[in-house]
């Protein structure tokens, strides 16, 4: 049986952790119900509430890549038709996390001001 990124909640902290440190951004980490599993910075205290409203179908970019399993580079989050900057998010880049072939979660990357 497949493990989701909640039973392995630690592991995936330390990988949200490692990305910022070599990035220097927030990151987060969606599981498939959009509910964030890890984070840093601002996402660290948003540790087990839902993106989106937990909408799978909003239309924005975490539902979208969670549906089809493409990667989402945002450039200017203020004018990109299918992002809400609710937080003055600058820009973005969300990648799925696929496994068997199934999208399991996706890796948020988020620069703010």
């Amino acid at each position: 049986m497949m493990e989701g990124l909640q039973e392995i909640r630690d592991a995936v902290q330390g990988i949200a952790e490692a990305i910022t440190a070599a990035l220097n951004i927030d990151t987060e980490i969606v599981d498939d119900t959009l509910t964030i599993v890890a984070g840093t910075g601002r996402y660290l205290k948003k540790i087990g509430l839902k993106e989106e409203g937990g909408d799978l179908k909003s239309g924005y970019i975490y539902s979208e890549a969670l549906r089809t399993g493409k990667t989402y580079i945002i450039e200017e989050g203020e004018s990109h038709p299918t992002y809400a900057p609710l937080e003055n998010e600058l820009a973005e880049v969300c990648c799925p996390i696929i496994m068997e072939n199934k999208v399991i979660g996706l890796v948020g990357v988020v620069a703010f001001p």
